[in-house]
């Protein structure tokens, strides 16, 4: 990461009707405690390990690592066009939620064979999201391109020109 902070995330849950299932985002952040959100699905409720409230667990909720797989399991099954958006509600370990809405953006020049998807960001400090994902690849992201507005550096995910995965994956 930017300015070699350390950063670890790990992401744990399941499947249920809407998807994939988080229970457990726990985020550790080089010189602070580790961080967790709890997706209570039984209670119907999310809470944290940090802050003290807790917001109602809705369907298709994801943490901050999970919603980039549920994202592509939504466009995969989906047709888009040029203008079309998909919302996700996403929950960080420290207690942010938002709805994060992507529209498809294929102005422009684009690589062949891509679909590129952007999140405006909603509020101050929040996030943009440039994705570009590979229709050969399962609508899986060749290219993320993520920075904070205001002010934040980008940081650039690009996908190694491996083999393609298996069809099906």
């Amino acid at each position: 990461l930017p300015q070699g902070a350390a950063l670890d995330q790990r992401s744990q849950g399941g499947f249920d009707n809407a998807g994939l299932a988080p229970l457990r985002l726990a985020d550790r952040r080089r010189g602070r405690a580790a961080q967790a959100v709890n997706f209570q699905r039984r209670e119907g409720r999310i809470t944290f390990s940090g802050p003290r409230w807790e917001f109602p667990l809705v369907p298709g909720v994801q943490d901050r690592l999970s919603w980039l797989v549920q994202l592509v399991a939504i466009i995969s099954a989906t047709p888009l066009a040029a203008g079309d958006e998909v919302a996700l509600q996403v929950v960080g370990a420290r207690g942010a939620t938002s709805r994060w809405r992507f529209r498809v953006d294929n102005d422009g020049a684009l690589p062949v064979g891509t679909l590129h998807l952007v999140r405006e960001p909603e509020h101050l400090y929040d996030l943009r999201l440039d994705l570009w994902l590979d229709l050969a690849r399962g609508h899986w992201p060749v290219r993320m391109r993520q920075a904070q507005v205001p002010g934040g550096s980008a940081l650039d995910w690009v996908l190694d020109d491996g083999p393609a995965p298996p069809s099906g994956t």
